[in-house]
């Protein structure tokens, strides 16, 4: 009985949690999207990412994890013709207090070269691809939020990797 009553209690805590989900947004030389597999409403036809990890100078490469799609075949399209891409990668919190998710972060990225893009099996195993894009324009915003729902910019940071320069105008 009291086991019960103790899973009674944590249910709530679990069940409507605070959950990050990650989108990226890219787009082709042509303007054209990448359509990805995200159904959240305002992210629809995104790329839903897994895993996500900066690496190189000044956090040009990001380096991340997404299901298996037709967009798998795209990224490779685009490594092997040495395509330019364009994205908006935006990192959200299910906030249940506001009942929608709530903007955590993004990152613009202009210039990007996809310069790997590889499908493999976990432990779990669940194929992923994996895929490595460095940006030659990349920025930065942080929003906050207020107990009434309303977000602002509270941070802004971009770098140009062509100038070596700050990046401001994204």
């Amino acid at each position: 009985m009291r086991k019960i009553i103790f899973l009674l209690f944590l249910f709530p805590a679990v069940a409507f949690g605070q959950k990050q989900n990650t989108f990226l947004k890219l787009n082709d030389a042509s303007g054209k999207q990448i359509n990805g597999d995200a159904t959240l409403r305002g992210f629809e036809r995104q790329l839903g990412i897994f895993t996500l990890s900066s690496a190189g100078k000044n956090n040009t490469q990001l380096l991340f994890t997404m299901p298996v799609t037709g967009a798998s075949a795209d990224l490779k399209r685009v490594m092997a013709s040495g395509e330019l891409l364009s994205g908006l990668l935006t990192v959200t919190q299910n906030d249940p207090s506001m009942g929608k998710p709530m903007i955590v972060y993004t990152i613009k990225m202009e210039g990007i070269h996809v310069t790997a893009c590889s499908e493999s099996m976990g432990c779990n195993a669940v194929t992923t691809t994996a895929a490595v894009l460095t940006a030659t324009r990349i920025g930065w915003t942080y929003y906050q939020t207020a107990a009434n729902g309303v977000q602002t910019v509270s941070r802004k940071f971009g770098y140009d990797a062509d100038s070596g320069k700050e990046w401001t105008n994204f």
